[in-house]
């Protein structure tokens, strides 16, 4: 019996400085590289913002923008690494989308989360638990249409875009980001990957 690597890897050669604070902030150690060589050496994937996911990925006909085929292909891959082996995944505005993607769900354009490329400030809302609520800065065109048959919403905006899912007890997704948010929202939302990847790391593999 042997543990798991105390790392996560960010699918990134040059993540925004955001990410690694919000990741330092929740105590998570993690490499940034480009690269599915080697996947055994972390026990959890942080899948960040980015340009829109190819249409043809989900039988979509959407006009997508900074479309890129090879990263769309690298990230579905990594994320079926790291789902069969059962280590925790977290998707951050594109991140949630192609997670969705790879479960079987679709995407749709949404006007009202980006203001032509910049922040916007919103709240999202839980549909559940007595209704939790933060507010959050979004930027993003695209958003979930059809959920994953296996996803499970946890959050909503005002204008019922879907914030985050649940995919499994160790994957999960957020449409907005809570690493450009206040302080609470990166303890949130970081500090329940940090928690999904603590449980992992320090569970035995054979």
């Amino acid at each position: 019996m042997i543990n798991l690597p105390n790392k996560i890897l960010i699918l990134s050669e040059n993540p925004p400085t955001t990410y690694l604070k919000a990741l330092d902030m929740a105590g998570i150690p993690y490499d940034c590289k480009f690269d599915l060589q080697d996947l055994s050496q972390y026990s959890g994937l942080l899948l960040i913002g980015g340009g829109d996911v190819l249409p043809a990925f989900y039988n979509g006909s959407l006009s997508a923008k900074n479309v890129n085929f090879i990263r769309d292909k690298v990230e579905l891959d990594a994320i079926d690494y790291f789902y069969k082996n059962d280590l925790p995944i977290m998707g951050v505005c594109r991140g949630l989308q192609i997670l969705n993607v790879y479960f079987g769900g679709s995407l749709k354009c949404v006007n009202s989360h980006s203001d032509n490329g910049a922040d916007v400030c919103h709240s999202i809302i839980k549909v559940a638990e007595g209704r939790k609520f933060f507010n959050v800065i979004s930027c993003h065109c695209q958003a979930i249409d059809a959920v994953a048959k296996n996803g499970k919403v946890i959050y909503l905006s005002p204008d019922n875009v879907v914030e985050e899912v649940d995919f499994s007890d160790k994957i999960f997704g957020v449409q907005f980001h809570p690493e450009r948010s206040d302080g609470d929202v990166i303890t949130e939302f970081y500090g329940k990957f940090a928690a999904l990847f603590n449980s992992s790391k320090n569970s035995p593999s054979p």
